[in-house]
């Protein structure tokens, strides 16, 4: 159902830009996966609260489901096609990650689903698998359609620094996103969810790894940017939204959440 051919031949064509990306390696493609495969993935999800894994926190409010036996026939289509020799062979054309290998267990991928008032803070993921392989790459598929981008819910991509966000990307309907999983390849989307009664963010995320990687990478556990960092990321992206005049007349008090 999927043509890997043709994948292949994107992923070659976008892999320089791939690798000078800001403000971390990573690539967006839309119509990259059959329709009418992933119409029938999202026929498939179960209702939120039914998922086999609940994150609530102060950082994550979503829910997963990453067990084979959940799956219908559609979503093993795509996880099967997504973990075949010929799709890692087009993520090493386009990233130039040599030798990559699945998670056949999806340890935190799978179905990933958020109601309205969810969300996910931002942060770079976990780097070791607890097999003692090393993550290199992150594969989003979205099943979201008909996205309102003010219901809020883009994947942010951050500097890596994480004085704020340098890329927003809308969760519609067939986006894949490819990027590398570093140590300060921060992203998440931090704001909660404004989504009508009834309409959720869905997903579908792989995670790829490699037997050792040329980067010294010691970190196993996600790395949370703190409450103060993605303050001032949202700040400033209202600061360089405000014309300098408009400032010089703007209360003290209302200047202090700009700085």
């Amino acid at each position: 159902m999927i043509d890997q051919r043709a994948i292949r031949e994107r992923f070659e064509a976008a892999g320089p830009a791939y690798a000078s990306a800001a403000p971390f390696p990573h690539a967006v493609f839309d119509d990259l996966l059959p329709a009418d495969l992933l119409n029938a993935v999202l026929t498939e999800f179960p209702d939120a609260p039914s998922m086999s894994t609940q994150f609530n926190s102060a950082h994550e409010f979503k829910s997963a489901e990453n067990d084979w036996n959940s799956f219908g026939p559609a979503s093993r289509v795509l996880v099967g096609e997504l973990n075949s020799g010929a799709f890692l062979q087009s993520l090493t054309a386009l990233t130039g990650i040599e030798a990559l290998i699945v998670d056949a267990g999806l340890v935190g991928g799978g179905m990933h689903q958020i109601v309205a008032g969810g969300k996910l803070d931002v942060h770079a993921d976990f780097t070791h698998h607890r097999n003692g392989l090393d993550r290199r790459l992150n594969v989003l598929v979205y099943l979201n359609e008909d996205w309102d981008p003010q219901w809020a819910g883009q994947l942010q991509l951050w500097e890596r620094d994480r004085s704020g966000c340098a890329k927003q990307i809308d969760p519609i309907f067939g986006r894949v996103v490819v990027f590398s999983t570093l140590a300060d390849s921060f992203h998440g989307h931090p704001e909660p969810l404004r989504t009508p009664e009834g309409v959720t963010r869905r997903s579908m995320a792989f995670y790829y790894y490699s037997n050792g990687r040329p980067e010294r990478v010691k970190r196993s556990s996600t790395r949370w940017a703190s409450g103060d960092e993605q303050r001032r990321g949202l700040s400033g992206r209202i600061a360089g939204a405000v014309p300098a005049p408009v400032k010089r007349v703007i209360p003290s008090s209302v200047k202090s959440l700009l700085r």
